[in-house]
Order: C-alpha cells, then structure tokens, then sequence
C-alpha cells in the first residue's frame, strides 16, 4: 500500500513545488539565459514604443500609457524588470532626471541623441525636449557662470527644465 500523499495546499507539497519550479528556472541548473520568449517579446514592445517617442527620454509610467495606448498593456513591474535588462545590455540608455525636486529615471535610445547633448530645454509637463547644442547660448552662459563663481569646471550635460508653450496653454485653460 502506497503512503498517502498530501494534498498541493498543505505546506510540505507546496514547498516541494515551488522548489521543484525554482530549480528548473535557475540558471545554474541547465542552459537557460534568464531572457524567456515572453521577456523578448515585452523587450520588442517596449522598444517600438520607444522607438515611437518624440521626445527622445520616457519614465516608466510614461512607457506604461503608451503600450497600453498601443493594446499590449503591461504591468509596471515587468516594465521595470525589462527596462533594467535592456539598459544592462546596452539597447537604452538610463538617465537620472530631476522631476518635482527628486532624481527619477528616465529612458531613452542610444540613437535618439538625447545622452550625447551638451545640453537642453526640457518640458516638465509632456517631457519634450530640445537640443541646446551647436546654438552657442549654452556654452556662454557656462562660460559666464565658470568667471563668476568657479575658476574651471568640467561639464557634461545640463538639463533645464522649463514648461513649453503647449502644457502653458493647457494648464491655463
């Protein structure tokens, strides 16, 4: 006679299958590279959705309304997940953007040159963008502040946030 084995919601039985589960996906058990057929395709959604963006830099929240827009809605945390795969291997680039007086991250494609600026004006209401660079106006004014205040100063790229015609109309309306 067989022992009688205890049901899948009693403690012991689950325990066995969530490890059984764990042990099938965990890359030191087998050739599994962490990136499933479901991730691929949330990194190839989330990349048209990118792709499709005017202003060059989304927030995650931001990522989230335009797929849901699209009818492939995902939830935050996949998007999250999949947005820190995608910075890891190099297809976005991460960007910490001040946002209400707090660093928020931001995401954008290597192509869209919104990293490589020397600077920009950058919408706080609908997060558009426009590229300072070649204009002059930044590097004076750099160069003015530097006189002033500091005797040499090494800048990379500087990000003003200001609120573009557009959201002033609507917020006055």
């Amino acid at each position: 006679m067989n022992p009688p084995t205890s049901p899948p919601w009693q403690p012991d039985a689950m325990t066995r299958l969530v490890n059984r589960k764990a042990d099938l996906r965990h890359p030191a058990f087998g050739p599994h590279s962490g990136v499933t057929d479901r991730n691929q395709l949330q990194h190839e959604r989330i990349l048209a959705a990118m792709a499709e963006s005017e202003g060059g830099n989304l927030h995650p929240r931001d990522l989230h309304r335009r797929l849901t827009q699209r009818g492939t809605p995902m939830n935050m945390s996949a998007i999250y997940s999949a947005l820190k795969r995608l910075a890891a291997e190099g297809a976005i680039q991460h960007l910490l953007v001040e946002r209400n007086g707090r660093a928020v991250s931001s995401y954008s494609l290597p192509e869209s040159d919104a990293c490589d600026a020397a600077g920009r004006l950058v919408c706080t209401g609908c997060r558009r963008w426009v590229d300072l660079r070649g204009t002059g106006l930044l590097s004076r004014l750099i160069a003015d502040a530097c006189k002033a205040h500091v005797p040499a100063a090494a800048v990379e790229a500087v990000e003003v946030q200001v609120l573009c015609e557009a959201c002033r109309e609507a917020r006055d309306d």
